[in-house]
């Protein structure tokens, strides 16, 4: 199941369909760069037996490929021309219980909407996979109480700077949070988390005609260059399906089956984003672990109904997805009050659509991490 999850997490961050009008690698290659950089900070320590082997600094180095926007679609201008790219980290955390971990991530870096002269500011997300952890084992390993999988989620958010050194170089620094973990499908499942800063230079590597200097491509898109969007509705219908481990004395309990069907009623309006409601059906197999109450393997009894709230921030291809809900009917007395969904849509198409997401129950607590196909109604073509 693990597997499964992470292909397809590989399929959503580097697909490049190339179809429709505005997308995020389309004209790919006109204004692109290359980065470099060194990265160190400290863990943040809530692990008894691992509070020795966690005081060291870490240390990292990130080796990035990614395109400057300059207005191919509407988002670039609304946004200040962020970067979009992908990125390979690799980690030396001093620590043999945790290894030394690597990760594969995509990355979107959006500028403040105030930046002058040589100087500019953003924020940063970077979202992707890690691998090459020294994960629990309770022969081997049975420090680690934080990493129980060989392959985690990768997240990275962050505060940056550059400067302007040339029209090829840039220098580059930044302070930011770094989380590791696999929504419980392998226990322990504690995560690990760092924060830190790091330092690195981009080089503006495209080649100007012969004879012609090179500068980097500058655009002089206003807010009339490209069409308006007409607020419309639209409706969606997904299902996901998911794993998780329970927590038991050896965390060497079964993977149970998990699974979803939603449907969301929604106002597109404007380039950046949708909000609305929706209705969400969930059934979690988990929950029959050591449970005496009669009708455990019902699937009713496992079963659950809520009605959320969302919103999807939407960048070219790519939609950043939230939902807060509440739930309506429950099988059973579980999971708290209410829940979060937050994760990754990628649109094949004009109507279907990839999900990644991570569950949680009762406000953070990570419930599990689903993946899902849907297909969309009502969606204008851009």
């Amino acid at each position: 199941m693990s597997k499964t999850v992470w292909l397809f997490l590989i399929l959503i961050l580097f697909s490049l369909n190339i179809q429709g009008q505005y997308r995020i690698f389309s004209n790919f290659g006109e204004s692109a760069f290359a980065d470099v950089k060194y990265h160190t900070g400290k863990p943040i320590v809530y692990s008894d037996s691992l509070n020795t082997s966690l005081q060291h600094q870490f240390f990292a180095i990130d080796y990035r490929f990614g395109i400057n926007s300059f207005g191919r679609m509407p988002q670039d201008f609304i946004l200040g021309y962020p970067n979009y790219g992908i990125g390979f980290t690799h980690y030396a955390m001093h620590s043999d219980s945790i290894g030394n971990p690597m990760g594969l991530y995509g990355f979107f870096a959006a500028p403040w909407f105030i930046n002058s002269g040589r100087f500019r500011s953003g924020f940063e997300l970077s979202a992707g996979f890690s691998f090459n952890f020294n994960s629990f084992d309770l022969v081997s390993n049975p420090k680690n109480d934080l990493i129980g999988s060989q392959l985690n989620v990768y997240f990275n958010l962050g505060i940056w700077g550059s400067y302007k050194i040339s029209e090829r170089l840039d220098a580059l620094t930044s302070i930011d949070f770094t989380h590791f973990s696999n929504g419980t499908m392998n226990t322990p499942n504690k995560g690990l988390n760092l924060w830190g800063g790091n330092i690195g230079l981009r080089y503006h590597f495209q080649f100007p005609k012969v004879g012609e200097k090179f500068e980097r491509k500058q655009s002089s898109l206003t807010k009339n260059s490209f069409e308006k969007l007409k607020p419309h509705f639209e409706a969606s219908v997904w299902a996901a399906i998911g794993g998780k481990t329970v927590i038991t004395p050896t965390h060497e309990g079964p993977v149970y089956f998990c699974t979803s069907i939603s449907t969301d009623f929604s106002r597109r309006y404007g380039w950046l984003g949708r909000a609305g409601i929706g209705f969400d059906y969930f059934y979690d197999h988990s929950l029959t672990h050591n449970s005496t109450i009669e009708n455990n393997d019902k699937p009713l009894t496992n079963s659950f109904i809520g009605l959320h709230g969302s919103h999807d921030f939407i960048v070219g291809d790519f939609s950043l997805a939230l939902q807060i809900g509440s739930y309506l009917w429950k099988g059973r007395e579980a999971k708290g009050g209410f829940y979060i969904r937050s994760g990754l849509k990628y649109d094949l198409g004009r109507h279907l659509f990839l999900n990644l997401s991570l569950k949680s129950q009762n406000g953070f607590k990570a419930d599990y991490i689903e993946l899902g196909l849907g297909y969309r109604f009502g969606k204008k073509e851009n």
